[in-house]
């Protein structure tokens, strides 16, 4: 994990601007699909990933919570590339795009059309 100077801005691949210390320490990872399946399988309804450019990273690891349990999925995107690239990920996969007028520019919703 990258770290930064202000811990909100840690992340696994890169700490974005001038926020980085310099500083990467190791830290263990699991699939979200892997936790979920030690946790039983319960029902998901949303999801919140705010983890610094790493939501696709995320995602894949969650493919078979996202086919069953099909939640929202709340996300960010700083740049039209990124959102670009949760879109490509997301939409054949079920899901479309929302963003409703009092987000934030970098707040996406993607919703499961099934």
């Amino acid at each position: 994990m990258y770290l930064a100077n202000d811990l909100a801005f840690a992340s696994t691949i890169a700490v974005k601007g001038e926020h980085g210390n310099g500083q990467i320490i190791e830290v263990p990872m699991k699939k979200l699909d892997d936790i979920w399946q030690q946790r039983g399988i319960p029902k998901v309804t949303v999801l919140k990933i705010d983890v610094e450019g790493g939501e696709l990273e995320v995602l894949s690891g969650a493919e078979k919570l996202l086919e069953i349990c099909q939640p929202l999925i709340m996300a960010e995107a700083n740049t039209k590339e990124h959102l670009d690239k949760l879109k490509n990920w997301l939409l054949p996969r079920g899901y479309i795009h929302k963003h409703p007028r009092q987000f934030r520019p970098w707040n996406h919703i993607f919703e499961s059309k099934k």
